[in-house]
């Protein structure tokens, strides 16, 4: 298979793709955490799994795959996870796996990494572990003992693996809650200082948390981290346009919280697509009411089901209510697909003016109440997956 990311070029002038290029695939809803944060934590510790046979026949459709973004539950708890990595190598183009992991199964991540980059030549492999805090905070969080120490435990072992397997890149991602916001700055001290990742991130929480004042965020901590960012990245060209478009992406967040509204048009539902464990495929992740069909329905052909009737209704509803979230992973892919947007805001950025980039500036405000609501109100209304409503069905909207 041929593995380019110049295969995306193609999608800013074919305006409707057989099949998305990203693919976010929940593989299992199996879980050995119990995260306060969690937006899937009512769906959690289903039976219902994709057998590897189901996986290589869905594959087979996915004529445009070039991301692949594994989700769960814990990813790595499948006793055949690395068989699923290597049919998509082999069914597929594509380029890029990113795994998000806590880290809890040491040997049993190290184990299958290798077995991916020894079977996978040319695949980039990013491996995403979750770290939400200082030691504490961390375990307070993740509601597991020593999940802090299995994690840094984790991370050294693959920063070995990674020294023979170039291709190996290893992130920490953290997520934004009002439980771990107070810890932002210890907590980037000691990742870019001790851990040294080759990629340091932070997320919003979005979705449908066990309890919503999770989303009472301080905006300020946020805008905060990325300033961090900027000041410790490295020097050079990729770097330069890397943190042009964090801040970009980062003030578009920040914009939507606070004025309620979208500020891109979404490609999700035709570039983006989520499939769950159990073979249910949605536009996105928050869109829990928007379910499309099940793969399985649709004899594993992917094609298929997204060109049917209730895809493309599904992307027209997108468009025509200007659908907004603060989801990091579309927001980027929007961004790409929208040069126009970037390029205005690269101009205006130069001389100051320009809306989004310059909400990044930090303010003794904070927050503000309007603004916390905001947030839980978006999680409420992009929340956990759940059956469809009978109006909804009907086309109608809520």
């Amino acid at each position: 298979m041929k593995r380019s990311y110049l295969n995306l070029l193609k999608y800013f002038v074919v305006k409707e793709p057989k099949t998305p290029f990203q693919l976010i695939h929940f593989v299992t809803s199996r879980c050995n955490a119990k995260c306060k944060h969690c937006f899937f934590w009512s769906k959690l510790n289903a039976q219902d799994e994709l057998s590897l046979e189901e996986i290589d026949k869905l594959s087979k459709t996915l004529s445009d795959l070039i991301i692949l973004n594994i989700s769960g539950g814990e990813p790595f708890i499948r006793q055949d996870f690395a068989e699923i990595i290597k049919i998509y190598y082999r069914n597929t183009s594509v380029k890029t796996v990113a795994i998000p992991t806590n880290g809890l199964l040491t040997e049993k991540i190290k184990k299958d990494c290798l077995n991916i980059l020894e079977n996978c030549p040319g695949l980039e492999l990013n491996v995403v572990l979750s770290l939400d805090g200082p030691e504490e905070t961390h375990d307070e969080i993740r509601q597991v003992k020593n999940c802090f120490k299995l994690a840094i435990k984790t991370f050294y072992e693959l920063k070995e693996l990674q020294k023979n397997h170039p291709l190996l890149q290893l992130s920490i991602i953290s997520t934004l809650t009002s439980l771990n916001q107070e810890k932002l700055g210890e907590l980037h001290d000691y990742v870019n200082t001790q851990l040294k990742p080759d990629v340091f991130g932070l997320n919003l929480i979005r979705g449908e948390a066990r309890k919503m004042d999770l989303f009472g965020v301080d905006l300020n901590h946020y805008q905060k981290f990325f300033s961090l960012q900027s000041q410790s990245r490295k020097k050079g060209v990729k770097s330069y346009v890397r943190d042009y478009l964090n801040k970009l992406r980062t003030g578009t967040i920040i914009n939507t919280v606070e004025n309620k509204k979208f500020i891109l048009p979404c490609r999700a539902g035709t570039l983006m697509a989520v499939m769950y464990e159990n073979g249910d495929i949605y536009p996105c992740e928050l869109l829990n009411r928007q379910l499309i069909g099940n793969i399985r329905d649709y004899d594993y052909d992917f094609k298929k089901l997204w060109s049917s009737d209730k895809a493309k209704n599904t992307y027209k509803l997108i468009n025509n209510t200007k659908c907004y979230c603060t989801h990091e992973c579309f927001l980027r892919f929007n961004l790409l697909y929208n040069p126009k947007f970037v390029a205005k805001h690269f101009f205006k950025n130069l001389f100051g003016r320009s809306e989004i980039t310059n909400s990044l500036s930090l303010t003794s405000e904070g927050c503000g109440k309007d603004s916390c609501e905001s947030m839980i109100n978006i999680g409420k209304i992009r929340g956990v997956r759940c059956k469809q409503d009978p109006k909804e069905e009907k086309g109608e909207q809520k």
